[in-house]
């Protein structure tokens, strides 16, 4: 058992000292933790509990990177070799299966625990700074690193289960999300009932969340141990989920997978499709359009009017749930619960929408790529830019039922308010640079996507997230202190403005070159 599982294990340390990505990691963090470090100290020089500050930044951090950016990390531990259709010879080899994830699991949960290692050496600055206690520190790193060996397991489970790494990240993020959810619902059923059997279990549900642990020990006078049952809760629900992995392994991990590319030797049939999210079917598809790349985008890469279904189904049962989560215990007048959909609609219409245009950037060239097509597609008789615009217009046709949702909530809440949430907060901004500043942010943000995208298999939304917190605050920092030099607030805005699009078009430069080098390596 251990042979095998250290032979993967260095594989992964080989591989993890040859590429740069690993060290741009570890840099980043460096880079958070000396920026936090400095905020810190200059924000709070008047106070003696600098230390505090900066321990709840770092901690903030830390829970943010972790909830962000291991679930898709984690969750290609198996799925990859899946997709890659070698798990079939990782079996031939006689590895056994507990071997096989301890191998491929163990390496990526040392990397995760080393870019929290590369901190703590400043983390104990916050001791002498004043303001927090060793024991609070230890206690706090400890809670972080049970929630990430919680995740790490969870994933692994997810990435046996699934056949693909997106399915697995989306599992994995479904059975992460239950805790707090039920844990909410049961807290606003016990609010409106008072029934004792409620708050108990919820009390049990949001002590297993490390962010309330973490409230705990960072309170004033905490004095007790520095494992909790937070710690034990997070180690054994991923001590669970790594024996379910194993004893699973055998029944969901085949030798064969028919994932991204088609299988060989697979009979081909006149109504065979392979669908947006990896799977056969045997349904019939309509004619190719007049434009080939926007049909196959849309059918391929936005799902089609399959996906549209459960688009209709989904969307207003999301905003449901958040209206009853809002009002539960509120109002019940007709009026007002409508008023309160259709602003709930908007809002979730509009984020839906703003993710579903970051998903379809981050997918643009990712399926061409996978199936080593692109040289295919970069051959047409187009230019780069060209192929890009259709394929993006066709996966902007899937937002038809956000669109759609979000008109009706527009409408609903005209019927029955004289404002429209939605056109209210345009107005608020109008006639003022800051939405033109919040829309050059975005495509600054889709930019860094697509940049990504191109140079790592999976990912991209989540890493560009994290790169767009750790980049902005540095620019408003860096604003501020021209601001307090004496320039004005709309200068600042302007100044931002430019960086914006010397950034959007310095990131499209990039990744037009790196579409050329795709093409030229394949």
């Amino acid at each position: 058992m251990l042979h095998g599982t250290f032979v993967f294990m260095k594989q992964a340390l080989r591989q993890d000292t040859r590429f740069y990505s690993p060290s741009l990691m570890r840099l980043g963090i460096l880079f958070i933790t000396i920026t936090s470090l400095t905020s810190s100290w200059s924000g709070s020089l008047s106070s003696s509990g600098v230390g505090l500050t900066l321990l709840i930044t770092l901690t903030t951090w830390n829970l943010f990177i972790i909830g962000l950016l291991s679930i898709p990390y984690f969750s290609s531990v198996i799925t990859e070799e899946k997709e890659a259709q070698t798990i079939g010879l990782l079996r031939m080899t006689g590895i056994r299966p507990i071997s096989i994830l301890l191998g491929k699991s163990i390496p990526r949960q040392l990397n995760a625990i080393l870019l929290l290692t590369i901190q703590f050496p400043f983390t104990l600055l916050a001791i002498t700074l004043g303001g927090v206690l060793t024991r609070q520190v230890i206690a706090v790193y400890c809670s972080v690193l049970s929630f990430l060996f919680m995740i790490a397991n969870i994933c692994l489970f997810s990435s046996v289960f699934c056949n693909r790494s997106r399915s697995a990240s989306w599992l994995s993020f479904g059975i992460i999300i239950t805790v707090p959810i039920v844990a909410t619902v049961l807290s606003a059923i016990n609010g409106a009932t008072s029934f004792m059997m409620y708050r108990d279990i919820a009390a049990y549900l949001w002590g297993i969340i490390p962010a309330y642990r973490i409230y705990e020990i960072l309170s004033t006078g905490f004095s007790e141990s520095v494992i909790g049952y937070q710690f034990y809760t997070n180690m054994g629900i991923g001590l669970f989920f790594f024996i379910l992995s194993w004893m699973t392994f055998n029944l969901f991990v085949k030798s064969e997978f028919s994932g991204l590319a088609p299988v060989r030797g697979l009979k081909k049939k006149k109504s065979l499709v392979f669908e947006a999210d990896g799977s056969v079917s045997n349904r019939k598809v309509s004619r190719v359009w007049d434009n080939a790349i926007r049909w196959k985008e849309f059918y391929f890469a936005a799902g089609g009017y399959k996906y549209y279904k459960w688009k209709f189904i989904l969307y207003p049962t999301i905003s449901v749930v958040f209206m009853v989560l809002f009002n539960f215990g509120g109002s019940a007048n007709f009026n007002d619960l409508a008023v309160l959909f259709g602003g709930t609609l908007q809002v979730t219409m509009f984020i839906a929408i703003l993710l579903e245009i970051a998903i379809s950037v981050a997918k643009l060239f990712r399926d061409e790529i996978n199936w080593k097509t692109y040289t295919d597609i970069y051959m047409l008789p187009f230019s780069i830019e060209e192929i890009a615009i259709k394929k993006m217009t066709g996966a902007l046709l899937g937002l038809f039922p956000a669109v759609f949702y979000l008109v009706l909530g527009m409408l609903i809440n005209s019927m029955f308010n004289d404002d429209i949430v939605f056109l209210e907060i345009l107005k608020a901004l109008f006639g003022s640079i800051i939405p033109l500043m919040m829309i050059s942010v975005y495509f600054v943000f889709l930019a860094i996507i697509f940049f990504l995208s191109l140079r790592i298999k999976r990912g991209a939304v989540p890493l560009a997230i994290a790169v767009m917190c750790v980049l902005y605050p540095s620019l408003l920092l860096f604003s501020s202190i021209l601001i307090v030099g004496g320039g004005s607030e709309n200068g600042m805005m302007f100044f931002l403005l430019l960086i914006n699009f010397g950034l959007i078009t310095f990131l499209i430069i990039l990744s037009r070159r790196r579409l050329v080098t795709l093409a030229s390596d394949e």
